[in-house]
């Protein structure tokens, strides 16, 4: 596939349609919300959210978690992949979560709602978007949120550091190809470089008051998160293995070769793994009304 036009570099890295997809996106929902400590990490005071937005919702994971914990909270949630939207809606239903909507958005394009909207506006690892995107949404994110209403971003820097050499190399050949389509921020392109921006385009488009927190999730052999990770990666890697060859990162033969050794050395009782996470919150300022 071609990855020259402003069109497909903008896409998400992997097929928004591939029902495997959708199901490693469900999985994952739980173990990064559980890895974080809950909901709503660094936020303490709930008392005055009660409109909430999640931009690139996936299957809904997070927001139908919020819908159920906490009745009196109205949640939208936004994705631009026409199966995940279709079962996160089916799934609302079959909860019973009233409170709770998803619809077909691209995150990339103005947003689909009016000025002061929000109490909260989220988002969580959507690092993979380009750079002028970002300097679009911050503004977005700022626009429909409601005066003194939080915007929390949570990125993570790839999947982290491990003892895992192969591991480490896909982890590279993923950063390299999303450098090669201008979706990354690291100076080398060895990482996704995300984190250490986060803040400054926060804070650009216009939020005060803004926080950092951080975060790790151990995921070695010993720990209960290792199998979940194990089968993310072994997911999430093949899926984006067209993507990889596609911006001559690598080769078929190559990525055969490091992604079978990956499973083999992080399946190993020695394999010692963490994620590293940062959220940062800001607030529209009061006098925006």
């Amino acid at each position: 596939m071609s990855m020259d036009s402003s069109e497909e570099q903008n896409s998400y890295f992997i097929d928004g349609e591939n029902a495997a997809e959708m199901a490693r996106l469900i999985d994952q929902d739980h173990v990064i919300t559980k890895g974080m400590g809950g909901l709503f990490a660094a936020l303490p005071d709930l008392s005055r959210i009660t409109h909430v937005l999640d931009l690139g919702c996936g299957p809904g994971g997070w927001a139908m978690e919020v819908a159920y914990a906490h009745p009196k909270m109205q949640v939208e949630g936004v994705d631009n992949s026409e199966i995940i939207i279709k079962y996160a809606n089916q799934q609302a239903k079959i909860q019973g979560l009233d409170n709770v909507h998803f619809s077909l958005s691209d995150i990339t394009n103005p947003l689909d709602y009016p000025d002061n909207s929000f109490d909260l506006v989220n988002s969580r690892m959507i690092g993979f978007l380009p750079a002028p995107a970002w300097r679009q949404l911050m503004s977005e994110c700022l626009r429909v949120a409601k005066p003194g209403g939080i915007i929390r971003l949570i990125e993570f820097e790839s999947p982290g550091t491990s003892t895992s050499a192969a591991l480490e190399h896909m982890i590279e050949l993923f950063s390299r190809a999303l450098t090669a389509v201008g979706q990354n921020y690291s100076s080398r392109g060895h990482r996704l470089g995300i984190s250490a921006i986060l803040r400054r385009r926060l804070q650009e488009a216009g939020a005060v008051n803004l926080k950092q927190i951080a975060h790790v999730i151990d995921y070695s052999a010993d720990t209960e998160a290792h199998e979940a990770f194990l089968k993310d990666w072994r997911t999430a890697f093949k899926l984006m293995e067209p993507f990889l060859i596609a911006t001559g990162v690598t080769t078929p033969d190559e990525f055969d070769q490091v992604y079978n050794q990956m499973l083999i050395e992080m399946m190993s009782n020695e394999f010692s793994a963490v994620m590293f996470l940062q959220t940062v919150t800001g607030e529209k300022p009061a006098a925006s009304a």
